[in-house]
């Protein structure tokens, strides 16, 4: 079995640029991707020595980023003043895509919505 730092450095080799690209799509900036991605590497080498050799690495990384990414919108809409955190949809889509969404399924009738 490998040691925790041999896993770690593993999977920041194998999935770095994933995860970067993952978040550079959510975030839309090069500097908040790369930290986010940092992140996300920091959590998962602390947490590796109780991970199962067998899980699924780079779908229990894109998990840890978008909890990561959670995160910083909550912290930044904190800053901002705004009392509600984003929605899912403002998060995966933008608020102008989770807006048309929300408007598209209030007209639908009560049944289906």
């Amino acid at each position: 079995m490998q040691g925790v730092n041999s896993l770690a450095e593993t999977a920041f080799r194998r999935h770095y640029g994933q995860v970067y690209r993952y978040l550079r799509r959510r975030t839309r900036d090069h500097y908040e991707a790369e930290e986010l991605a940092q992140r996300v590497f920091a959590d998962a080498a602390a947490s590796l020595a109780s991970a199962s050799p067998d899980a699924p690495l780079l779908a229990w990384l894109y998990t840890v980023a978008r909890r990561r990414f959670a995160d910083e919108a909550r912290r930044l809409a904190r800053e901002r003043g705004r009392d509600v955190a984003p929605s899912a949809g403002e998060l995966e889509h933008g608020p102008a895509t989770a807006r048309a969404i929300g408007a598209a399924l209030a007209r639908l009738p009560d049944e289906q919505q």
